[in-house]
Formats: structure tokens, sequence, C-alpha cells
């Protein structure tokens, strides 16, 4: 398993550990991803290049081709995830849940989204939410 977390020491312990238990769950234990924590003004910018709206949204994973090998670490690179901090502590204080749990929550769906899942049809997002909260039951105690 190969992580790179962009982020604060503590977000890079943190988030590699979290990364490391999901894969094991996932069981694609030989996977890499980079994992960065951006700003607001930089998610926008990144949502809205990629074809999205105007606006902060919490999570963005860009898929790599399926089989695509990181040169870095030689393992299947699954893609990037970003994280938008600030957008991501204000949602988990309206949602009234601790902070790390919605960011958990949200790793998930990242890293799912890399695995080809989508929430476009009803059927899609019921699959994904489906997965999502099974694994959040696996991860509950980290």
């Amino acid at each position: 398993m190969g992580v790179r977390v962009f982020g604060t020491v503590l977000q890079q312990k943190k988030t590699a550990a979290l990364v490391a238990r999901l894969f094991s769950i996932l069981e694609i234990p030989t996977a890499s991803v980079d994992i960065y924590y951006v700003s607001d003004i930089r998610m926008r910018e990144l949502y809205k290049r990629s074809g999205g709206k105007d606006k902060v949204t919490n999570v963005l994973s860009f898929p790599e081709p399926k089989g695509f090998v990181d040169p870095e670490i030689g393992k299947e690179f699954l893609g990037e995830i970003y994280l938008a901090q600030s957008h991501i502590a204000k949602e988990a204080k309206e949602l009234r849940i601790p902070r790390d749990e919605w960011e958990k929550k949200l790793l998930v769906h990242g890293v799912l989204h890399l695995l080809g899942f989508d929430h476009e049809k009803e059927f899609d997002a019921l699959k994904m939410e489906t997965k999502e909260e099974s694994i959040l039951n696996d991860l509950t105690n980290i």
C-alpha cells in the first residue's frame, strides 16, 4: 500500500493509517493514492476546471486508468483525492458531527470514486452508499 498525503504532519499520520486500514478492508493492499488537503479557494478552482460548478465542494477524486503503475512506488496508482479543509469543518459543524468522522466518510467516498463507484443514477448511488456504510462500520476503531 502506498499513500502520499500532502497536508500537516498530523494529517499525514492520521490519513495514512486510515487509508492503510481502508485498503485492507477493500482487499487492495498493493494500490497507491495521493491525498491533498487544500484550501477552499483551491478546491473551487479544481472543481470548476474539472467540469463541475463554480463553487467549493468537500471532496474531489481524479482516478487514473485501471492498471496504471506509479513509477515511484511500483504499485497500481488509483489516483488523487482532494479534501477542502475549511469547507469540511464548516459542513461537520452544520451537520453536528465530529469533523474527523465527516472527513473519514468523505475520504472513503473519494476512494470509492477512484475504484469506479459513482452516484449518477439512483441504483448506483444506493450501491455506493451501502458500500460506504459497510466500510465505515469496519472503520469504527480509527
